[in-house]
């Protein structure tokens, strides 16, 4: 699917109501918070006997800057896969887990990669963040959105390959500007034009009601913190 002429077919949130308490951990105390630990999920439609090819793209959420991918959705991957004691819609494509931080480990790939094309083409989109603070905590969410999306565009779309999204939390800021962008690149001209994504699913992301934590400035450490007020 085009994305330029929809977002997604499908853009599901699971476990909202816990997201205020995720959101002023993480942010209050500069730790990360696991999605293995969260309640509310809904299971994903689906049974053993289906077989499911599109590649699946994991894209964390907020962390110290340090994320491990192997320890971060290993329950995620065995229940998509449809693994014995995780009785799941059998996922037989691609698990593409991502990194966005220069300190991410065990991922697939890292948004964090200078020289790759999606790096070169978002440094005309830093949005406010200087050259050391790439790959860091301090880096912008837009500037992060604006390299995921060349990251599938360049990794899926322009290969005419579908993909669906997996985002916990920050993640899932992340994956909604970055789509925001595409859809109105007349406007975002350093994103790409269309992408395809299929399906999104974002769990305990920040997605409203977020100005009513204007006042928590105080808490919150660092960009990504104080940007979700404005997203």
């Amino acid at each position: 699917m085009n994305i330029s002429s929809k977002i997604a077919r499908r853009y599901v949130r699971i476990g909202i109501p816990g997201f205020i308490i995720l959101l002023l951990t993480a942010c209050g105390s500069g730790g990360s918070a696991n999605p293995t630990a969260t309640s509310n999920t809904t299971p994903a439609t689906g049974t053993s006997n289906t077989t499911i090819t599109t590649p699946v793209l994991f894209v964390h959420g907020i962390s110290s800057d340090n994320t491990n991918c192997y320890e971060y959705w290993p329950k995620a991957e065995l229940y998509l896969q449809g693994k014995p004691g995780h009785p799941g819609p059998r996922f037989t494509g691609p698990m593409d887990t991502l990194g966005y931080y220069k300190g991410d480990m065990n991922c697939t790939h890292n948004l964090y990669a200078p020289g790759s094309d999606w790096y070169n083409k978002c440094q005309s989109y830093l949005d406010g963040t200087s050259q050391q603070d790439i790959g860091t905590n301090n880096d912008s969410i837009r500037h992060l959105a604006c390299e995921l999306a060349w990251y599938i565009y360049d990794t899926y779309s322009q290969h005419g390959t579908n993909v669906q999204l997996v985002a916990y939390s920050l993640g899932g800021l992340i994956t909604r500007y970055a789509l925001y962008a595409v859809q109105n690149s007349k406007y975002f001209t350093s994103f790409p034009k269309s992408l395809y994504v299929s399906d999104v699913v974002d769990f305990d992301t920040p997605q409203v009601a977020l100005a009513d934590l204007t006042h928590l400035h105080f808490v919150m450490k660092d960009i990504r913190c104080k940007q979700v007020t404005a997203l």
